[in-house]
């Protein structure tokens, strides 16, 4: 007998997180279509299988849901010591990606897996920061009750 999973579930996508890119277009046949960029769809597709994995089975949740959503990324090229400052949270990652394109990539890979819908998500938190070991942490639970 497999056991129902339990809020909260947390999944990590070990390695550099990929913000989701915008759509391409291009022309087929004389006609324009949009389409994912491959980066974002391989993406996805892993945190997908990730949320299968974490689900074992279980349909998704269909409830008011709190999501939050920490993206790690290594430090572009800095000294030892800024780096040091960065691992610490002193220095921020307030250069491109947009911690929304993170976000975005993140519900959609998890979408009708984990929760029924994105629409469900109802209270985000989100955080860019710098870490040694790139990744993207991802924490569902039921969204607080009594907030305004």
């Amino acid at each position: 007998m497999v056991l129902p999973v339990e809020l909260p579930i947390e999944i990590v996508v070990a390695g550099a997180p990929v913000p989701k890119g915008r759509p391409r277009l291009t022309t087929i046949n004389g006609k324009a279509r949009s389409y994912t960029p491959s980066e974002t769809r391989h993406y996805e597709h892993r945190v997908a299988q990730l949320s299968a994995e974490r689900m074992d089975g279980q349909r998704p949740f269909d409830e008011a849901l709190l999501v939050t959503i920490s993206a790690y990324r290594a430090p572009p090229g800095m000294s030892a010591k800024k780096a040091a400052q960065a691992f610490a949270g002193i220095i921020k990652p307030t250069k491109k990606p947009d911690v929304d394109n993170y976000i975005k990539a993140a519900l959609d890979g998890m979408n009708g897996i984990v929760y029924r819908d994105d629409s469900v998500v109802t209270d985000l938190v989100t955080r860019k920061r710098f870490a040694a070991q790139p990744r993207l942490e991802i924490r569902i639970e039921r969204a607080p009750e009594g907030m305004a």
